[in-house]
């Protein structure tokens, strides 16, 4: 298992899968595609740049954590407590989200609505009060994050392309491409949590 920080309040983990199914991974994008109808059906109109913290859209649910943020953003800037009542409605639309990237990345055989043991976890403490100077500038604080996030997206796709190939040959996804890729999703994770008020820590330029 690859394990995040654990000083950093928010942690992203999954379980290196020893052997994946070569027929799962052949068929991936036909697999994917009723997630990707439901993603283009749900947000046409979601703007595009938040491609840079997600990698993958999904669309439905960043309308659950807009709505769960905008309220937060102005009770935060007010030095109120992020309310408790949407904070898990939050951490779980991002859950989900980490949970179908992962399964399109190729990073587990497991499709993200089955409801057994999971092999991806995100969770977040929930936070003490938070800088209202730091809420109001959230976005502008993330740049350096999303301009990194883009680059890591763009070999991410040239990298996943690699591992396809050696899942089919093999039945293994590379270790070291495997480690690359959940390590961008976690600090994607972290960017999300932090950009969605989640955490009022900055999170750390680190894959690990």
């Amino acid at each position: 298992m690859v394990t995040a920080a654990p000083a950093y309040p928010v942690t992203f983990d999954v379980e290196y899968p020893e052997r994946l199914s070569r027929w799962n991974t052949l068929f991936r994008w036909l697999l994917i595609l009723p997630l990707v109808f439901f993603n283009v059906l749900g947000g046409v109109l979601v703007h595009p740049a938040y491609f840079a913290l997600i990698l993958l859209p999904f669309y439905p649910l960043l309308y659950v954590m807009a709505g769960t943020a905008i309220p937060v953003w102005f009770a935060l800037l007010s030095n109120v407590r992020y309310p408790r009542l949407l904070f898990p409605i939050a951490v779980w639309a991002q859950r989900l989200i980490l949970q179908i990237q992962a399964y399109e990345l190729l990073v587990t055989d497991q499709f993200p609505f089955d409801e057994r043991d999971r092999p991806v976890r995100f969770e977040v403490h929930y936070p003490a009060s938070q800088s209202p100077v730091t809420v109001f500038f959230r976005l502008i604080l993330v740049i350096p994050h999303v301009a990194i996030l883009f680059f890591l997206g763009i070999v991410l796709l040239a990298t996943t392309v690699i591992a396809w190939f050696g899942i089919l040959f093999t039945g293994n996804y590379p270790e070291g491409l495997w480690r690359f890729a959940v390590g961008t999703l976690r600090w994607s994770a972290r960017v999300g949590a932090y950009v969605s008020l989640l955490t009022g820590e900055y999170p750390p330029f680190s894959l690990s």
